[in-house]
């Protein structure tokens, strides 16, 4: 049909890891999110702490899942907090790094052996995008250097700038 496809995968599975290099011979360019992350942990990866209580606090506001849920999902995947997870004081003890990993194992955990994840639907996935942009000022250089990580190969592949292998 003449269109150019690519993949774009996480990297935080050994399997699919492996057969990476397998598509890459049949000539398909691949992204992989940065440092064995999936989506939801390479856009984490992009936020500082206020603006992750920021999230936070719009995934309730959303509708995304209830404060309670949150709560919730955050002490099944191992997060006590002292408070509110809407209050960033209630962040207080943890690292970037591990505050982000926190958010990411309860917004990714599997319920009843399903996927449930806070953004696993069109809609909370269209409204995460949506929020981040708003977030990062997407207008802004700054917010490039930001997104380059995640999206810039992908940015490059789908409006054709750069080169894409193909010297």
């Amino acid at each position: 049909m003449g269109y150019e496809a690519c993949l774009v995968i996480d990297s935080d599975d050994d399997a699919t890891n492996k057969k990476v290099e397998e598509v890459k011979k049949l000539g398909i360019p691949v992204h992989q999110w940065p440092g064995g992350a999936d989506v939801e942990l390479a856009l984490l990866r992009l936020l500082d702490k206020g603006e992750l209580v920021d999230l936070l606090v719009a995934v309730v506001e959303e509708g995304v899942v209830t404060e309670n849920a949150m709560r919730k999902d955050l002490e099944e995947t191992g997060t006590f907090l002292d408070g509110d997870p809407l209050l960033h004081e209630s962040w207080d003890r943890y690292e970037g790094e591990e505050m982000r990993k926190a958010i990411h194992r309860a917004c990714t955990r599997e319920k009843d052996g399903r996927d449930k994840g806070w953004f696993k639907t069109v809609r909370y996935g269209a409204f995460l995008g949506d929020w981040l942009s708003n977030a990062l000022d997407c207008t802004m250089g700054e917010a490039d250097k930001r997104l380059a990580p995640c999206f810039g190969d992908i940015c490059e592949f789908a409006y054709g700038l750069g080169n894409h292998g193909d010297e």
